[in-house]
Formats: C-alpha cells, sequence, structure tokens
C-alpha cells in the first residue's frame, strides 16, 4: 500500500489517529469543512499512541509503533511524516535488573512549553518515562518504577498501563497519571 502524504500548512487543524494497521494525519484549514488523509505511516503495525510536539518552533510527529517483530519503539518525523526516525533498537526499554519488558507505548505526552525539550511517555507494564532531550534518550521515573505497591497492581482487560498523562498547568512538580485499574 502507497502511503499517502498531505501538505500542512500554518493554521491547520491537524488530527493523528493511531489504528491497528498504521498512523493517519488528517488536516483541515481552520473553517474544518474539507479533510485530507495522510497515511498509513508505519504500514501494518499498531499505533497506539500519537502525539505533536509543537514547542520550540519544531513540528515533530511521534508514534509509538508496535511491530510483532521489532517490539515497541518511539519513531519521529520532522516533516510531517513523510520521513520517520525509527530506531533500529528499542529506545524505551526498562533497566535489565527490573525483570520487566516494554510490550507497548500507551501515551506520548509534550512537557510544559517552558521546558521544550522534556517529553513523557506512558507505557505497558505500567511505567512512566521521560526525556530531558526532546526525545534522544528516555529513562523511567523511578519513583513510580520503584513503587512500594507495585507488586500489588492487577492489570486490566486491556493489560496493565499508564495511559494518561497531564501535567498540572498551576504547579511545575505536580502531573496527574492514569493507570488501568490503578486509578490516578
Amino acid at each position: 500500500m502507497k502511503t499517502r502524504h498531505t501538505r500542512v500548512t500554518p493554521g491547520d487543524v491537524v488530527l493523528l489517529v493511531g489504528t491497528t494497521k498504521g498512523l493517519f494525519l488528517l488536516r483541515a484549514s481552520a473553517p474544518r469543512r474539507r479533510w485530507d488523509l495522510g497515511g498509513p505511516y508505519h504500514a501494518g503495525n499498531a499505533v497506539y499512541a500519537a502525539a505533536l510536539d509543537a514547542r520550540a518552533g519544531r513540528r515533530r510527529l511521534w508514534a509509538g509503533v508496535a511491530s510483532m517483530h521489532w517490539g515497541a519503539v518511539l519513531a519521529r518525523s520532522d516533516d510531517w511524516g513523510r520521513t520517520w526516525d525509527e530506531p533500529a533498537e528499542a529506545n524505551v526499554r526498562f533497566p535489565a535488573d527490573s525483570g520487566l519488558s516494554l510490550k507497548q507505548v500507551w501515551q506520548i505526552t509534550p512537557g510544559r512549553p517552558e521546558e521544550p525539550d522534556r517529553l513523557f511517555a506512558g507505557v505497558e507494564p505500567a511505567a512512566l518515562f521521560e526525556s530531558t532531550d526532546a526525545g534522544a534518550t528516555w529513562a523511567p521515573v523511578k519513583g513510580l518504577l520503584d513503587h512500594p505497591h507495585r507488586e500489588r497492581w492487577t492489570p486490566g482487560g486491556g493489560g496493565l498501563c499508564l495511559h494518561t498523562i497531564v501535567p498540572d498547568p498551576t504547579n511545575r512538580e505536580r502531573m496527574w497519571i492514569a493507570i488501568s485499574t490503578g486509578g490516578v
């Protein structure tokens, strides 16, 4: 299947749609009378999370791509999907001594505007990863990874995933995260 690209211009509305068959990009001018479709990007691979990072003049797309052969990775594009930087190996991974293995990236959230190089990723099994170098490297947030109740967390029907990340807009030291069957 040939990938179709759409041209995004300043002021357009952009919608990213992750599916089990890849990522799609929909764009429309501000009145939203007509939508153009781009994709599929990462055809044949599930994309469970996608985000646009428009901080610091970037127009970077992020996709949590799941491959049955290569596992889950975070891929990025700086040209609205025409080219993708896909790592050769997992760029989000648990420490070897944790006994955990990444199954899926469920959420990608850019940090606050005043922290243009900070990103967060919520994964399965439930953990929060952080990048402070615009996504070049990722590390688990130890406070959650080493949480004393972690052993008692029980997965729901969809697995034990961290699926929502919301930085507090009024307090830089706080964010809300949601874990399936674990609460907020």
